[in-house]
Order: C-alpha cells, then structure tokens, then sequence
C-alpha cells in the first residue's frame, strides 16, 4: 500500500502539530520573499470534509492510489458523507485527502497538510 503520510502533512504524525505546520508555512513564504518569487496562501478547512464525500470517487480514489479494489459490504444506501455516528480514523482521513499533495506537487507549488 502506498505511503499514507505525505512529507508535508502535520496531522496524525508523531512530533509534528500545528505549532511545526505553522513554522514550515512561515518558512517557506519566507524563503520565497526572499527569493524575489510571488506567493501565495490558500487555506482549505476541510474540518466538514466527510460531510459531503461522493462514495464512488473515494472508491476510485482507493483503487488507484491505493490499489484496493471494488469490494464493498453491503450497501446502507447512502450516496455521500459517512453514517451518523461514524468515527473517521486517521488513515482514513489521510486516503481521502491524498490527492491534495499530488496535484500540487504536479505544479510544483509548495505546500502543508
């Protein structure tokens, strides 16, 4: 299975918190003024990101950057977010928001998780 722990991800690390996250981000901007290069910081609060999870990309999602395939329970009869009352453990969390980090390493733009 893939890495599920991105190089710039802070959450769910051990000896990383939001205290790091924050000093990597000031770095970075930085080191780019520094640089003479144009920055930019963009926010994503994706504390209400399993409110609206569409169930069949994040099961297109597992297949292909994890390589889990199209097996399911039976189904409940939801179409997106997650049942009342379920707990998302990290690594779930991680596998749904890994696309994040690929996209912006693709454009080469730095970033934080």
């Amino acid at each position: 299975m893939n890495d599920l722990n991105d190089v710039y991800r802070s959450a769910y690390r051990r000896g990383h918190s939001t205290e790091t996250a924050l000093l990597r981000v000031h770095s970075d901007i930085a080191e780019a003024l520094d640089e003479g290069s144009m920055t930019a910081l963009i926010m994503l609060d994706l504390s209400e990101a399993f409110d609206g999870i569409d169930h069949p990309i994040l099961q297109k999602r597992l297949e292909c950057f994890f390589g889990i395939k199209k097996n399911t329970s039976p189904g409940v009869g939801l179409l997106f977010c997650v049942p009342q009352g379920f707990v998302l453990r990290p690594t779930n969390y991680c596998m749904h928001t890994k696309p994040i980090g690929e996209i912006t390493k693709r454009y080469n733009i730095k970033y934080h998780l």
